[in-house]
């Protein structure tokens, strides 16, 4: 029987952001956030638990998570016990305080204005963002598909998620990720500067860099990606017999 892997998505992205992904000797099961990350932390954690613990039937797993999805993974992960961890692009928090408010500002006024103009406003502006921008290198029909996932949101939940599990929102996690037990692997896209940094700062053993990738990896470089989770679950301490 395959071991299990469930992976969590990132903001404003769906379940099938992981249709790329095939990794041997696992079953990978992508799980919807949409109805999660607009909830507030504590109960979006014990919703996942439970929708993780019904899908796994009794067995143990591992968890994936990307941006927003590997911020919940990283929580989880701190209350729960997994196989292995596997982050993309995901942060530990905000550690400043005055940080942390001012991200929590500029989110509620980025919620509002999503309410006002909807999502299609919403998947013009977030393209264009500067974190996103190497995938103006990817081809158009790809960036039309990524875009017209993002306009397929609700706008309410979207504003909700970002009010709920923001990165203004979410402790500081910083300071206790060293009590993580369970095998772990950290990936950044090397065009993604912050998150890269990230990475070296916080996950300095378990950090991979993907080349010519930024945020978003697993749409980037999928190869690459795909080749970096394979030979990280392959390792003897991570395979479950």
């Amino acid at each position: 029987m395959n071991n299990k892997i469930f992976a969590l998505h990132g903001f404003s992205e769906h379940p099938e952001t992981w249709g790329n992904l095939n990794l041997e000797g696992f079953e990978l099961m992508a799980i919807s956030l949409e109805d999660i990350a607009c909830l507030p932390l504590e109960e979006a954690i014990k919703s996942i638990h439970e929708r993780l613990t019904q899908l796994a039937d009794g067995q143990s797993f591992g968890l994936i998570g990307y941006s927003m999805g590997g911020r919940l993974a990283l929580h989880y992960a701190m209350e729960h016990p997994l196989d292995f961890l596997i982050l993309e692009s995901a942060s530990v928090g905000i550690k400043n305080e005055q940080e942390r408010q001012e991200r929590r500002v500029s989110d509620e006024a980025l919620a509002q204005k999503i309410e006002l103009n909807g999502s299609a406003w919403f998947a013009d502006f977030w393209a264009a963002t500067p974190i996103f921008e190497s995938q103006k290198n990817l081809p158009q029909e790809l960036q039309d598909k990524v875009w017209q996932s993002r306009a397929s949101n609700d706008p309410k939940r979207l504003a909700q998620t970002l009010r709920m599990t923001g990165q203004g929102v979410l402790p500081y996690l910083g300071d206790t990720i060293s009590q993580l037990t369970m095998p772990l692997l950290y990936l950044s896209g090397a065009l993604d500067k912050k998150y890269t940094a990230i990475g070296e700062t916080y996950f300095p053993e378990q950090h991979v860099i993907i080349p010519q990738a930024g945020h978003n990896i697993h749409l980037e470089a999928p190869k690459a990606f795909q080749e970096a989770i394979q030979a990280f679950l392959n390792k003897k301490s991570v395979l479950i017999d």
